[in-house]
Formats: C-alpha cells, sequence, structure tokens
C-alpha cells in the first residue's frame, strides 16, 4: 500500500480491551479523500475514537498529515468527532453548546460572535429553545454544527443519520454540501447511503476490512 499521499494513516493497528478479543486486528488503511467505512459493530466506534485520540489503549500507529497522533496536543487536533448519541451541556444554552469548541482553542470573543452569527444565519434554526426540550433529531444537528463551527480539516460522522426525520436528514445533508469542499469527512453507516455519494467504501468486518472501494 501507497502511503505517500495519505492525509490519515493507519498502521498494524489492534485494539485489545480483553485478552482473549481484539476488536480491531492489525489493521491497515489510508484515507486520502472522503471515505464511507460500512460497518455496524462496536469495532467502528473503538477505530473513530482511537482516530481522534480519546482512545489511546492501542498498538501500531496513527498519522494525520505526516504527524504521529500521539504527539498532537487534543486542541490542536484539527478533527471532530460525532457519535451516534448526541452529547451536550445540558444545563447550558445552545449557543454555549455551539461554541464551546472555539472557547476552548481561545478564540477572541469577536471571532465566536462571528462564527456564531454565521451558522445561526446560515442554517435557521431557532437556537432560543430550551436545550432540554430538543428532539433527537434537533441534539444531533446541535453536534454536527458544534463540530464544524470551528472549521477542522477533517470530520468524522459515527452512524449520523441513524433517527433523523426527514427535515433534519436534509438540513444535515445540507450541511455536508457546504463543508465538502474545505473538509474531510469520515462517516460510517450500517449500509451504502446516496448521502455518501462518490465516497471512497471501506467494509469493516469483525475487525478487519474487507475491501475497499
Amino acid at each position: 500500500m501507497c502511503y505517500n499521499q495519505c492525509m490519515i494513516t493507519v498502521k498494524n493497528l489492534t485494539i485489545q480491551y480483553i485478552k482473549e478479543y481484539a476488536t480491531i486486528f492489525d489493521l491497515n488503511f489510508c484515507i486520502d479523500s472522503n471515505t464511507l467505512f460500512i460497518s455496524n459493530h462496536d469495532e467502528i466506534t473503538a477505530l473513530f475514537r482511537t482516530m481522534t485520540n480519546i482512545e489511546k489503549r492501542y498498538l501500531g500507529s496513527i498519522e494525520i498529515d505526516n504527524q504521529d497522533i500521539k504527539t498532537i496536543k487534543d486542541k490542536d487536533l484539527s478533527i471532530a468527532y460525532v457519535c451516534n448519541t448526541p452529547y451536550l451541556f445540558k444545563f447550558k444554552s445552545i449557543k454555549e453548546n455551539l461554541i464551546y469548541p472555539l472557547k476552548i482553542r481561545k478564540y477572541q470573543k469577536h471571532e465566536i460572535n462571528e462564527k456564531y452569527q454565521n451558522i445561526l444565519n446560515k442554517y435557521l434554526i431557532d437556537f432560543t429553545k430550551n436545550i432540554r426540550k430538543l428532539t433527537l433529531s434537533q441534539q444531533k444537528i446541535i453536534t454536527l454544527l458544534r463540530a464544524i463551527i470551528w472549521n477542522p480539516k477533517y470530520i468524522i460522522l459515527e452512524h449520523f443519520f441513524d433517527d433523523l426525520d426527514e427535515k433534519y436528514y436534509n438540513l444535515a445533508q445540507n450541511i455536508l454540501k457546504d463543508i465538502s469542499k474545505n473538509t474531510i469527512i469520515i462517516a460510517s453507516e450500517n449500509q451504502e447511503n446516496d448521502t455518501f455519494f462518490g465516497f471512497k467504501q471501506v467494509v469493516l468486518e469483525n475487525g478487519s476490512i474487507k475491501n475497499g472501494t
């Protein structure tokens, strides 16, 4: 496998939580463009958590832009992870949830306000609602917007379109279309999804890659 043009390189990756079973075993792949992983197993969660430096117990190496992920500080890692279950700060406003990635990266106040206003104007979402009254679809959209507000180079979506109602499914498609010009999208689904037409497809099954197109 040639790694010269890779943006993200995974070499000999093994993730083993218990002695008798490896969730991921000796995985090797290169991401050089938008990529869809087809998988319906817990292993995709383990893989994505490792690729975003959340899970640190593994063998092998992961490089992002030719730099070992272990040497990159979390705040400097230009990759956002949107898992299937939305995680929001329930006692903060929607705005506070959205701008959280900007605050921890020490953006200036005027920059934070500008980026928040851009999101507000572009997607016309009611951000005045009580966050604890949002539907599941609304919560997922907020987590997606929170992931893109700081313009990461890469975004990972773990089975994101599961359980989205039609309105927010269409909105999510539009958001991904908007960011695809400047952001590499890495997604997972149980099966092929028209949203990811043209993506490189990788089938991950029982801890290894079966094929890729």
